[in-house]
Order: structure tokens, then C-alpha cells, then sequence
């Protein structure tokens, strides 16, 4: 039996840029292996890459503004 680790990721967004398509690059390895759950938290609700939306991962915004940043 295999236990089932989760992974939280806490991200500015999914804008074009280098560093959000190497986590997407990232979320598309996890993706794949059955024994990981993924999180993802954004500080904005912009997502540029629209393949994203293909991996039916479940994404949560944490708005700086209301936080106060």
C-alpha cells in the first residue's frame, strides 16, 4: 500500500514568464504520479497558460490586496 504525499505549491500566478513555466512544467511531471496530491495557492488570479486549466488541478487565490501586501 502506498501512501499518498501532498504537495502545496504557493505561487505569484501563472503569468508568461520563466519561472511559471517551469512550475507548470513541474505540475505536469507530478501530475502523472498517482501516489501525489498537488495544491496550488496564488497570491494573483492571472493565469496565462491555458494548459493549466487542463490539468484539473484545484487552485485557490489568496489575493495580496487583501492581505494587505
Amino acid at each position: 500500500m502506498f501512501k499518498t504525499t501532498k504537495i502545496l505549491f504557493l505561487i505569484d500566478g501563472l503569468r508568461l514568464g520563466g519561472k511559471e513555466r517551469r512550475i507548470l512544467e513541474l505540475l505536469k511531471g507530478l501530475k502523472n504520479k498517482k501516489d501525489i496530491e498537488i495544491y496550488v495557492i496564488s497570491l494573483i488570479d492571472q493565469i496565462d497558460y491555458k494548459e493549466f486549466y487542463n490539468l484539473n488541478i484545484n487552485i485557490k487565490y489568496l489575493i495580496k490586496k487583501d492581505l494587505g501586501l
